[in-house]
């Protein structure tokens, strides 16, 4: 299972945070303080601590340096890395990191912006290095069995193992068309397809043109919260297809809406994960 897997646990120098509560996940967020005002605080966020509880494998705690190393990362440009969960070269299970950078950026998976977070002086923090989400080396679904491959769109990091594990493949192309099949959770990803196509319903609906597939759009969306979490991959897939095509062929400006809906797809994915 999911949270069976190797993690990298909080050490004591973090305190029970439930400032950055997760829109669905239970439980709260472990924080270290900025070390001074400004600077850049670390948080393992509810979606990542979720899966400690049950966890049997590991005890490894989070160092000053693996922390010095993450810190680093601040003074780039990048939002989104990921690292090894541990060194067994067998083994690909990985964690997924996010930088956020200015106070008046939203936290993923929560409500709550960054300058809402307050340093025991009651400064907001500046900037926040966030534990979000881990991934199995390896899957079994549906009689289906694979190895998750390592995120296009994020940087790889060097802790527990420097490089690329032998065999681990780059996950990449379309994510509407196969790039849904390595998230943890396949409800996961509905979320996400579903609430990215939420966002664009004032492009979507409104005149009558419009209104009839909206209409139709939103029936298939239906279909998919019906089949719920035991729903085959390639039926879900098959009722993705369709509202894509919808909203390609069936607008005038299709081609431009589809393509938002890429972008949309990727930061939301972004936000949720990665």
């Amino acid at each position: 299972m999911w949270f069976d897997i190797i993690k990298l646990h909080p050490s004591s120098d973090y305190g029970e945070d439930s400032r950055p509560k997760d829109k669905t996940d239970e439980g709260v967020a472990y924080t270290k303080h900025p070390e001074s005002t400004g600077k850049t605080a670390i948080i393992f966020m509810p979606h990542y601590m979720k899966s400690l509880k049950k966890n049997k494998k590991s005890k490894q705690i989070i160092t000053t340096e693996i922390e010095n190393t993450l810190k680093k990362l601040v003074s780039g440009s990048g939002n989104y890395f990921w690292f090894y969960l541990d060194s067994n070269v067998a083994d690909f299970s990985f964690g997924m990191i996010q930088i956020i950078r200015g106070k008046d950026r939203r936290i993923p998976r929560t409500e709550i912006k960054l300058k809402q977070l307050l340093d025991e002086d009651k400064n907001p923090y500046e900037n926040a290095i966030l534990f979000t989400h881990s991934n199995t080396g390896e899957y079994r679904k549906s009689r289906r069995k694979g190895q998750y491959q390592y995120p296009s769109n994020a940087e790889k990091i060097t802790i527990n193992f420097n490089g690329i594990k032998k065999g681990h493949k780059k996950r990449g192309g379309n994510v509407i068309r196969k790039d849904f099949t390595p998230l943890n959770e396949m409800e996961e990803w509905i979320q996400v397809f579903v609430n990215s196509v939420y966002e664009m319903q004032r492009k979507l609906d409104g005149a009558p043109s419009k209104a009839k597939n909206w209409f139709a759009i939103t029936n298939i969306m239906q279909m998919i919260s019906y089949k719920g979490k035991g729903a085959e991959h390639k039926d879900i897939m098959k009722l993705f297809r369709e509202i894509v095509e919808i909203i390609e062929t069936k607008y005038k400006n299709g081609k431009e809406l589809k393509e938002e809906l890429d972008k949309i797809i990727q930061r939301r994915k972004g936000e949720l994960y990665q």
